[in-house]
């Protein structure tokens, strides 16, 4: 994570709200020049934050995305344009594959922002938003996050261990790697159960539900951030009235149609501007923090 990052400073509702808007955006409507403009403005601020994780899940997101891509026109002949004919005679039609690129390019474009969100949505930040409305879910959730990648690196850590005593999960005959790995989850599971209890234990010690709860946070609602969020829900506004119009329709079946005018180019840069708002506040940050 960039420490220096300007929209990852920002009060967390306004971050929690921009994420929510371009993640319901991407993933309602399947619109292709609405898609390549969220897989864009994604994969460049995921490299931005996520950098190293973020190749990591492209490669599977990648993998996946094709994977629709090829399946959809297998199942869905609709369309008009045939291309050709299977061997059981149900047409492949350019509508089919055009629509499974698309359910492609969305599920990448959801694993990138979800990306995103990881890095800028911390658990403090969870805590902050749902910590008064929700405080026990707000709870269960902060200690989720922080839970896998510790079950993770102390797997890894009983894994390196049983290799240095010959016990290796990667060598010797299957049977050999399948008793070594029931090893390790038995291992895993039993330190697993001894910190929960642990944990329990050092939280009823510290008075937890005990007495009413109260909250402490360390995030402020600035005037920057009431700017932020007055504009994300501006151009949120915008795009979703654009296609309550029908004025960024696109229809894949029977035919492909989409409306072109100067109001869906409007309607598109709104929600280009909208996507980008974290590449943009974090070059203006940096533009003025050279300047000064």
């Amino acid at each position: 994570m960039n420490k220096v990052d300007a929209f990852y400073k920002l009060n967390p509702i306004v971050s929690f709200v921009y994420f929510v808007s371009v993640l319901i955006l991407t993933m309602l409507w399947f619109n292709p020049i609405l898609l390549l403009i969220s897989l864009v403005c994604a994969v460049s601020y995921g490299l931005l934050t996520a950098g190293k994780r973020l190749r990591q899940s492209l490669k599977y997101a990648v993998i996946l995305a094709v994977f629709t891509a090829v399946l959809n026109p297998l199942f869905n002949h609709n369309g008009q344009t045939v291309i050709a004919y299977f061997s059981n005679g149900n047409p492949l039609t350019l509508e089919s594959i055009l629509f499974g690129m698309c359910e492609g390019v969305m599920l990448i474009c959801v694993i990138c922002w979800f990306s995103c969100f990881n890095v800028i949505i911390t658990s403090d930040k969870i805590a902050y938003l749902f910590g008064r409305a929700v405080p026990k879910i707000s709870m269960l959730f902060t200690m989720s996050m922080r839970f896998f990648p510790k079950l993770l690196n102390e797997g890894k850590s009983i894994i390196n261990a049983q290799t240095a005593i010959g016990k290796s999960v990667y060598q010797g005959s299957i049977a050999d790697r399948v008793k070594n790995m029931a090893s390790v989850l038995n291992v895993l599971v039993n330190r697993t159960l001894e910190e929960s209890v642990d944990t329990a234990d050092s939280m009823y010690a510290r008075g937890y539900a005990t007495v009413k709860r109260t909250a402490f946070s360390v995030f402020e609602f600035t005037y920057r951030d009431t700017v932020c969020l007055v504009v994300i829900l501006m151009l949120l506004t915008a795009v979703l009235v654009s296609k309550a119009f029908g004025i960024i329709d696109f229809v894949y079946f029977p035919c492909v149609y989409t409306n072109i005018g100067i109001f869906s180019y409007l309607a598109y840069t709104m929600y280009a501007i909208l996507c980008a708002i974290p590449i943009i506040i974090d070059f203006t940050e940096a533009i003025i923090w050279k300047r000064r």
